[in-house]
């Protein structure tokens, strides 16, 4: 067994995880994509941001812009659907303003990460 596989990290609420965990939310990411000018917004996963919204663009017949994007795993993402869930429109897509996606970002670092 490669002994990198089984080191492990603490992090802030001195939860130990698996060192890899770590370099797996580094490099994944939950967007804010906005269609249009002040239209919905898409919040989803991906660890290729930039790609993602190139694909999105493609099938869109509006212009696509990146509102935001922090670190965070599908549970992240799940979380902003829940705590968006009264802007929900359908499947990802919500009805946010800038202040929506403002009040989602600061809700996400009030309640932390350590559940992840």
């Amino acid at each position: 067994m490669n002994i990198e596989a089984i080191e492990r990290w603490t992090d802030s609420d001195g939860y130990v995880r698996p060192a890899w965990s770590q370099e797996i939310i580094r490099h994944h990411r939950v967007y804010f994509i906005r269609a249009g000018e002040g239209g919905p917004v898409k919040v989803g996963f991906s660890t290729d941001v930039q790609q993602r919204l190139r694909e999105l663009q493609t099938a869109s017949p509006h212009q696509l812009t990146l509102e935001a994007a922090v670190m965070g795993t599908p549970a992240v993402e799940a979380w902003f659907h829940h705590e968006l869930r009264r802007w929900h429109i359908r499947g990802e897509w919500f009805d946010l303003d800038e202040d929506r996606v403002s009040y989602a970002l600061v809700r996400l670092f009030e309640e932390g990460l350590s559940w992840l």
